[in-house]
């Protein structure tokens, strides 16, 4: 009768112990998940900025992006080619981190930042013309998130703008 008291108590703990694995299991797979996902953020919002950085360091894509948020019929065939597909990048990498903020990746008040960004570029001239012109190539979801920005009005002005706006003299 012992070696059965004895048998039951270990079967007892061994379950316990299979138990305290799965809870180990468990949170080690949800902590590299929260890795993965805070990593897979980070490159999208890293792409983001290295588009600004690109226009930033590059005189001759910051004028173009400069003119043709403006008026993009004055710029060259090459200069529009260059704003379009400038464009097409930052906006396919908006995209992902669109769905990435879906998802819940992404915390509300970083993604407002870049939405209200976004929408005064979609304010400007050029971009609204691009947008309207391209928009089917990106998803479902995302066309309808761009296209409520575009509706509406924003108080943030666009990067051009405000490069103008430091340039005067108070």
């Amino acid at each position: 009768m012992e070696w059965e008291a004895v048998g039951a108590v270990a079967e007892m703990l061994g379950a316990v112990a299979v138990l305290a694995t799965l809870i180990y299991l468990a949170r080690q797979i949800k902590q590299n998940r929260q890795s993965v996902v805070s990593a897979s953020a980070e490159t999208v919002l890293s792409n983001v900025n290295a588009a600004y950085q690109n226009a930033a360091t590059s005189p001759e894509l910051g004028r173009i992006l400069f003119i043709g948020q403006e008026d993009i019929s004055a710029l060259t065939d090459e200069e529009r080619g260059q704003f379009v597909f400038w464009f097409f990048g930052y906006f396919r990498t908006l995209e992902l981190a669109y769905h990435h903020y879906i998802a819940g990746n992404f915390n509300e008040s970083m993604w407002d930042g870049y939405a209200r960004h976004t929408q005064s570029l979609l304010n400007t001239a050029g971009v609204k013309q691009y947008w309207l012109m391209r928009r089917e190539v990106f998803s479902p979801e995302f066309m309808a998130f761009m296209d409520e920005l575009a509706k509406e009005r924003t108080s943030v002005i666009p990067s051009y703008l405000t490069a103008k706006e430091l340039g005067k003299s108070e």
